[in-house]
Order: C-alpha cells, then structure tokens, then sequence
C-alpha cells in the first residue's frame, strides 16, 4: 500500500513540475506577445506618419 502511495505522489510531483514549466512557457510567450504588439503599434504609427509626409509632399508638388 506505502508503494502505491509513493508512486502516486512521485506521479503528482511530475505533474506539478510539468504544469509549472508550462505555466512559466505560457507566460514567457504573453511577454514576447505584449512586446510584438507594441513593436507592431509602433511601426504602424510610424508607417502611417511617413504616408501623411509623403501626401504632403505630393500635394505641394501638385
């Protein structure tokens, strides 16, 4: 009966580990999503300020 119980908690031990190391995966990579959406924000305003030069500079060009 003891070696079943051993068993089982060195079983649960595993799958406590596992689910930390996921839990630490899953917010690892909500880090790196937050980081690329900023950098993404970021060149779409910087994308949409070179279009607004570039209208300007044609229209005086008109």
């Amino acid at each position: 009966m003891e070696e079943k119980l051993e068993a089982k908690m060195i079983h649960i031990i595993g799958i406590t580990d596992e689910l930390e190391k996921v839990t630490k995966e899953k917010d690892e990579l909500a880090a790196q999503e937050k980081e690329l959406l900023h950098k993404i924000s970021y060149l779409c305003k910087q994308l949409q300020e070179k279009e607004a030069n570039l209208r300007a500079c044609l229209q005086t060009q008109e």
